[in-house]
């Protein structure tokens, strides 16, 4: 099986060989559009039982069935490939983001982990901000990702037994994405520090398995100084928001 395309088109191709009453899936192409970039997932053309896609999403998902079960679970498997596609591609629909999200595609990357080293200089544990998925023409918003695993260097004392990222972190994760806006709006090779947060809200927890978008929107910039609106969002909640400032060093 391949997964490749993008949201403008959806076009599924199938062929199912029957052996007497007991209907078998013989191969599966499904060609699906994600905005710019695809994405992919292969597996052998016999039948099987699952699949994982690869990349930001991380989903393994059942996506066919073996030769002995009935055609309709092999048309309910075609359903939740679709579903787990789009869920994927696709930003979520957030009231009160900081922007709209649903025509983002969450598998882009527009500033890599790799060049994220050439604008900060955070590394190791500190290192708050996998990626940049988004920004817009002018780089005055921005998506940004963090991942949230069990190996995280918080996870055995905050708090033992119930990780929780800490609200801290996740502040520090947004004033990460900030700064990689600022540099990028204003060319500015120096480093900027991290000089107030205000307003700032904690919502919800965030755990070990999360995906954490984190949101930066500009509000006012100087030659040397910045302030913008920050939002984290895991699904289709906002889990934190507040003001970052940060200041040319």
């Amino acid at each position: 099986m391949v997964l490749v395309g993008t949201r403008q088109q959806l076009a599924i191709s199938s062929h199912v060989q029957a052996e007497g009453a007991q209907p078998m899936l013989f191969a599966l192409v499904i060609v699906a559009v994600v905005n710019l970039s695809p994405v992919s997932a292969m597996a052998t053309h016999t039948a099987f039982d699952s699949s994982t896609i690869v990349g930001p999403g991380r989903c393994t998902i059942a996506t066919a069935a073996p030769p002995h079960r009935h055609r309709l679970e092999v048309v309910e498997a075609f359903v939740l490939i679709l579903a787990t596609i789009l869920a994927v591609t696709e930003g979520p629909t957030v009231v009160g983001a900081l922007f709209d999200l649903s025509n983002i595609d969450l598998n882009e990357v527009a500033v890599s982990s790799e060049d994220l080293d050439r604008i900060i200089p955070h590394r190791g544990d500190m290192r708050q901000l996998h990626h940049i998925i988004w920004t817009n023409p002018d780089c005055s918003e921005a998506v940004g990702v963090k991942y949230v695993h069990n190996e995280e260097f918080w996870v055995a004392g905050h708090i033992p037994g119930r990780p929780m990222y800490p609200g801290s972190l996740m502040i520090e994760a947004a004033a990460q994405v900030c700064s990689v806006q600022f540099t990028l709006r204003s060319s500015v090779q120096r480093f900027i520090g991290f000089l107030r947060c205000d307003e700032i809200i904690l919502r919800e927890q965030v755990t070990p398995g999360d995906t954490l978008l984190l949101l930066g929107k500009e509000l006012d910039r100087g030659q040397r100084r910045f302030t913008a609106a920050c939002q984290g969002i895991v699904t289709d909640r906002i889990v934190f928001e507040g003001k970052i400032t940060g200041i040319v060093m």
